[in-house]
């Protein structure tokens, strides 16, 4: 649910800090599905110019991962 929507300054940092650790996991099965090189990219950006939209993709990708680990389903993309 996007409501309500945190506001605390420190949120993107902490959604940033997620990212580098899952980044640190160069098996999971995430990347499969979530491009590598794109979420390298939003964990190095200054907090202060993440958007919305970046936002929401940092959280879908680290939701996608703990569904992942969760379910553990099988991925296949072709």
């Amino acid at each position: 649910s996007p409501y309500p929507s945190t506001q605390d300054p420190q949120y993107p940092l902490a959604l940033q800090q997620q990212g580098k650790e899952l980044l640190a996991d160069h098996d999971n099965p995430v990347f499969a599905l979530v491009g590598r090189e794109w979420l390298a990219d939003a964990v190095q950006m200054d907090a202060a110019g993440i958007t919305f939209g970046l936002r929401h993709g940092l959280e879908r990708a680290l939701d996608l991962a703990v569904w992942l680990d969760i379910y553990r389903p099988r991925v296949r993309t072709s």
